[in-house]
């Protein structure tokens, strides 16, 4: 991967992974030739400007793209863009498309970034299932620039959410200046508390992870009627137990839930009144076996981290026949056969 050294890295403590195609480059003016290199292409309106205040400004920018290396430099080269990048993580090189957990690897290891960065690192792009999919599963913020008109962003789960929403490159250098701000402020001081014997300041922006189960939480609630379990939203953000209790918790303390008696199944949006309904759909299942006995299972549809559905079971059990009678209470997910 190409690094370069550029006098003004470092002076922001926010660093900028950016994608270049529909999020700096309109793809609809590119020219190719017979190997499907880009020769030329023109910039979506704003982003030449753009990026060349935020380098100017101080920021540390990133290349993190799909495609032909010659590709990029060809463009960039053009519009005068190639100083401005301490790095180019291209997936020619890399041998894997986004959203591949290795492009976010290499642009870290080029840039001389460890886990500990994570919290002001931000990826910039178009697709939600590359872009804003691949920094969110790699732990960083993402900003989905939803200027091209060509492709939907519908999500498919709460991974392609993204953190935040621009409409045009335009907006980009005073989102970086908020978020810097909010670096420069002592944002991600939490464990302050515990390392340096002091109470830590309290949090006035909510973190990423912490926007994500809350993006969950209310995708959640829109379709089952209910709120998850903690249990729920771990699984189906890739996060640990212990972690979805804390950032419940937080987005509590700001006001963005609210937690009735202490139970995660009890939380709800603030403007929401509280939930004494409707329950989620429940299904009966029958499953007649050998022996001539009924088989009755009650569940429900839960959502899955690929989009899909599980049958979980909620409900009661009923074993129904002609010498046995059994109720019995079952609460678990099952596990489809694959037939």
């Amino acid at each position: 991967m190409e690094v370069r050294d550029h006098g003004n890295c470092g002076k922001k403590q926010l660093i900028l992974l950016t994608d270049i195609g529909d999020t700096v480059i309109d793809e609809t003016t590119e020219v190719t030739d017979k190997e499907g290199i880009v020769v030329r292409a023109g910039t979506i309106e704003g982003a030449e400007d753009a990026y060349l205040e935020i380098y100017r400004r101080g920021y540390t920018v990133c290349m993190v793209a799909d495609g032909y290396v010659r590709s990029f430099h060809n463009t960039m080269d053009q519009h005068g863009l190639s100083g401005i990048f301490s790095g180019w993580v291209i997936s020619e090189e890399v041998g894997e498309d986004k959203p591949s957990e290795k492009m976010f690897q290499e642009a870290f290891r080029v840039l001389g970034l460890e886990e500990k960065d994570k919290h002001r690192v931000v990826m910039i792009g178009n697709n939600v299932g590359r872009d804003i999919l691949g920094a969110n599963r790699f732990g960083i913020r993402s900003i989905l620039m939803d200027w091209s008109k060509k492709r939907p962003y519908d999500e498919h789960g709460p991974l392609e959410h993204p953190t935040y929403r621009i409409h045009s490159p335009k907006e980009l250098p005073e989102l970086l200046d908020r978020l810097e701000e909010e670096l420069q402020a002592g944002g991600r001081d939490e464990d302050k508390g515990e390392h340096g014997g002091k109470t830590a300041p309290a949090r006035q922006t909510i973190h990423f992870r912490e926007q994500r189960v809350l993006a969950y939480v209310k995708q959640y609630l829109n379709q089952h009627g209910v709120a998850p379990t903690v249990r729920q939203v771990a699984s189906a953000l890739g996060i640990g137990l212990a972690a979805a209790h804390r950032d419940i918790h937080a987005l509590t303390e700001h006001g963005e839930l609210i937690m009735d008696d202490g139970k995660a199944r009890t939380l709800r949006l603030p403007e929401e009144p509280v939930r004494r309904g409707p329950s989620p759909a429940r299904h009966q299942m029958e499953i007649h076996l050998e022996n001539g006995d009924t088989l009755i299972l009650e569940f429900t549809m839960e959502p899955t981290r690929d989009g899909g559905e599980m049958p979980h079971a909620v409900g009661q059990v009923r074993l129904q026949g002609t010498n046995l009678s059994y109720t019995g209470q079952v609460v678990g997910q099952m596990i489809r056969e694959e037939k």
